[in-house]
C-alpha cells in the first residue's frame, strides 16, 4: 500500500475494504444492538477473508450465564 502524503490518485492509492481486511483479525465491542448486528453481518458478507473476528459482549445486570 502506498503511504505517500499529498493528493490521492484514483485507482492507485485507494485500497478496497475487502483488500484492507484480508487476513486481518478484528475485535468488535457492543455488537448486540440492531446497528451492531447489521454491521457485523455486512462485514462478514462483504469481507469473507478475515482471519478471525472476536465479538466482546457485556453481561446484563442480574443475568448470569
Amino acid at each position: 500500500m502506498n503511504m505517500k502524503k499529498g493528493p490521492l490518485t484514483p485507482g492507485k492509492d485507494i485500497v478496497s475494504i475487502r483488500e484492507f481486511y484480508r487476513g486481518k483479525t478484528l475485535l468488535i465491542t457492543g455488537c448486540t444492538g440492531y446497528i451492531g448486528k447489521m454491521m457485523l453481518e455486512k462485514l462478514i458478507r462483504s469481507c469473507p477473508d478475515f482471519e478471525r473476528i472476536y465479538v466482546m459482549i457485556r453481561q446484563k445486570k442480574g443475568v448470569t450465564l
